[in-house]
């Protein structure tokens, strides 16, 4: 399974990706996907990067998707 972190300043969302589980993932790319309450697609990101940044995100509440070699973690943002 796959669990997101987010750390938040003005308008950035610095994403973790982290397995729970001990896998050898490091090479497979990650999609991470932000959606407003109402599922419109805000910003998506294709990355082998565990740590990616979103830049100029409006203040608000989204759903924050993270999904890698089959596995999809999901988690509420507050953005302020």
């Amino acid at each position: 399974m796959v669990a997101t972190f987010v750390d938040q300043n003005t308008n950035v969302l610095t994403i973790n990706l982290k397995a729970t589980e001990d896998t050898n993932e490091d090479e497979i790319e990650a999609v991470y996907s932000l959606y407003s309450l109402d599922g419109k697609l805000i910003n998506e990101i294709s990355s082998s990067s565990n740590s990616v940044k979103m830049l100029n995100i409006r203040s608000g509440i989204y759903i924050l998707t993270a999904t890698k070699a089959g596995q999809v973690g999901s988690q509420k943002v507050y953005v302020h």
